[in-house]
């Protein structure tokens, strides 16, 4: 029997610089649709939840996974530690992946190859792939890549820290402080150029990410980075916004 993980998502729909991006439609679907297809193409993949706010704002987001008949949990908007600590605890789960809402292109090959090493070892803690220099793929905007942690870790963190920056971003505790936690890295090919970004922040991601999807029929990453390589105009363009919208975590 295939071993298998939750998914949770974590979603909202007050961003300040794209309100309401994951219930945008890109290439026919809601750009959460896209996310929550690539998960279920995994066959490690078991539940898929969406981790959304209190805030009444959301209320629209709670519809659409009602609507869908997606499990939902409801916590704090600013403390995401603890909504996804909640959310685990309401679905009971073990160890889960935590997902970003607007990564419409989240890697299947590189998705199986995770949550093979992950679930191989019941006593990690955290698995994520890495740069060239060892950082961790969530600091960086490529947006193809998921994260794998246990429930365990998490609350592990809460009773280490209160820190703002360490609630609101969830895993960062665990690759800042790696001598307290089980962590299995994954370096990326050498293939793979990092300076891309493929994540959704701003209305500029959704118009480069619209253009790749209406281009392919598969949303590999060695799809897109073949097109990349064909395609020069579109390539720049989104090379030179990315290196105008790093990632800055304090």
């Amino acid at each position: 029997m295939t071993k298998k993980v939750d998914a949770i998502i974590q979603a909202r729909l007050g961003s300040s610089r794209f309100p309401r991006k994951v219930l945008t439609e890109i290439n026919g679907k809601k750009l959460i649709e896209h996310v929550i297809i690539g998960l279920k193409a995994s066959p490690m993949v078991d539940r898929i939840i969406i981790a959304t706010t209190d805030r009444p704002q959301d209320q629209e987001l709670v519809e659409f996974c009602e609507k869908s008949r997606i499990p939902y949990f409801r916590g704090d908007c600013d403390d995401v530690l603890m909504r996804f600590i909640g959310a685990a605890e309401v679905f009971q789960c073990d160890k889960i992946i935590r997902v970003c809402s607007d990564n419409p292109f989240i890697d299947l090959k590189s998705l199986n190859q995770l949550l093979d090493i992950f679930l191989s070892d019941p006593n990690l803690d955290y698995c994520t792939h890495v740069t060239a220099d060892g950082v961790p793929i969530i600091l960086n905007s490529l947006g193809l890549f998921v994260e794998a942690v246990s429930i365990k870790a998490l609350k592990k963190i809460v009773e280490m820290t209160q820190e703002k920056k360490y609630l609101e971003h969830v895993t960062m505790f665990i690759y800042r402080h790696p001598d307290f936690f089980n962590i299995a890295t994954i370096p990326l090919s050498d293939s793979i150029n990092a300076n891309y970004r493929f994540t959704v922040d701003y209305k500029e991601d959704f118009i480069h990410c619209e253009k790749i999807m209406n281009s392919l029929s598969d949303y590999s990453m060695n799809s897109i980075f073949d097109l990349m390589k064909r395609d020069d105009t579109l390539s720049e363009k989104i090379l030179n916004f990315s290196k105008k919208h790093l990632k800055h975590y304090a």
